[in-house]
């Protein structure tokens, strides 16, 4: 769908019931680029030269590095039919995004949003977050173990001081996916009419998009193999991710059912 400088790719993620397989449009230039809208297509320049067309219609989300200068037509035309832009540095860093806005919710984003009335929603809401990554760690270790390839306990206190207590992985694959994952978790939840961020008196913040954006890449840290952990190339990073994007969205969608259940009985408990 898409070729814009050399490191670009687009695979199908998903299809629109009765229509042809919306994608994810990835512009990872390397050079300055401008879209702008043009009818119901994104198109792209290179120094006044077309070098992409792409369908409103077909895009799922839209992944773009800070090279590509955006119209703001293009932005609209993007919202407007609910297509969130992720903006990634160059070695997949999430920068930040633009997300359509939400006219209907649903009923766990009006959870989340009782959730934060309550003065003691952030630790509630934290050991949530640590119990999940604790049996992430817990599955991933025992995987290991029946492979007959068990962690060590240095690699394995290193990931619970890091991963478990804080979010963070204690090591790094070669090209950064996190800004691919966010634009994935964005756009599941915008299809699940789920907020992403959540504020109670302007003070503190709910970011649900980077929690689960943080849990998620940890478990993808944790089980990559030699070829994920090695690549450093854009192109091949996103044939990488789209492939696996199947198995990261049931992650995503586990995540969020395992909110709602605890949401559920809170909101019991409060009653």
């Amino acid at each position: 769908m898409t070729r814009i400088a050399q490191d670009t790719s687009v695979l199908s993620t998903h299809r629109v019931s009765g229509g042809p397989p919306r994608q994810p449009l990835y512009l990872m230039s390397r050079r300055p680029v401008s879209v702008c809208r043009r009818d119901a297509s994104l198109v792209a320049y290179e120094r006044k030269v077309c070098v992409g067309r792409y369908p409103l219609t077909r895009m799922s989300r839209v992944i773009a590095t800070a090279h590509v200068n955006w119209h703001g037509n293009a932005i609209a035309a993007c919202l407007e039919q609910g297509i969130g832009i992720a903006f990634v540095a160059g070695a997949g860093t999430f920068l930040g995004s633009c997300i359509p806005s939400l006219e209907r919710v649903s009923p766990l984003t009006e959870l989340l949003e009782e959730l934060i009335d309550n003065p003691r929603w952030s630790a509630t809401y934290d050991n949530f977050l640590r119990h999940l990554r604790a049996d992430a760690l817990r599955h991933w270790a025992g995987n290991r173990e029946r492979a007959l390839r068990p962690v060590t306990v240095s690699e394995y206190t290193a990931w619970v001081r890091s991963f478990v207590h804080f979010g963070e992985p204690p090591v790094e694959l070669a090209f950064d996916c996190r800004g691919f994952l966010r634009a994935l978790i964005d756009a599941h939840l915008y299809s699940r009419r789920v907020r992403v961020r959540y504020w109670r008196e302007s003070v503190s913040v709910l970011d649900l998009g980077a929690d689960i954006t943080s849990l998620v890449y940890g478990t993808i840290v944790m089980e990559a193999g030699a070829l994920l952990r090695s690549t450093s190339r854009p192109a091949a990073a996103i044939r990488l991710f789209e492939n696996a994007s199947p198995d990261y969205l049931m992650r995503i969608e586990g995540v969020l059912g395992s909110l709602e259940r605890l949401l559920l009985r809170s909101v019991r408990q409060w009653q």
